[in-house]
């Protein structure tokens, strides 16, 4: 697909090392993440998620919402770990095994509320 091979962003810019200095390690790796993870905090405290699109909103509550939650949960621990961790000298080492914990957070997540609501149709 042409997003994957893309030199500035793709999939495959999260397996090598983030770009180096101060704005995408604090931006990249505390500022955005911080604010998925407040979004987080209040899907899984009201047991709520509404986005939406062009094409109309998607509500989700209950499991559905927490699950999704969980997803972004995962997807600002892989941005976190990729940009602040890739970026720390001490913790460069261990940056790797955040991004996989992210990842697999963020697919699983994902994944059940996709097939939760597949089903439910």
């Amino acid at each position: 697909m042409w997003f994957w091979s893309r030199g500035d962003f793709g999939l495959e810019s999260f397996v090598d090392d983030p770009p180096q200095g101060p704005w995408p390690k604090w931006f990249g790796g505390a500022v955005i993440p911080g604010l998925i993870a407040a979004c987080t905090t209040r899907i899984l405290l009201t047991g709520h998620a509404t986005f939406g699109g062009r094409r109309g909103r998607v509500e989700l509550s209950g499991i559905d919402a927490t699950m999704f939650g969980v997803a972004l949960l995962g997807f600002g621990v892989l941005l976190h770990c990729h940009y602040f961790w890739g970026n720390t000298t001490k913790l460069a080492d261990y940056s790797y095994l955040g991004k996989v914990v992210g990842l697999l957070t963020f697919v699983v997540g994902l994944g059940f509320v996709a097939l939760h609501v597949l089903a439910s149709w």
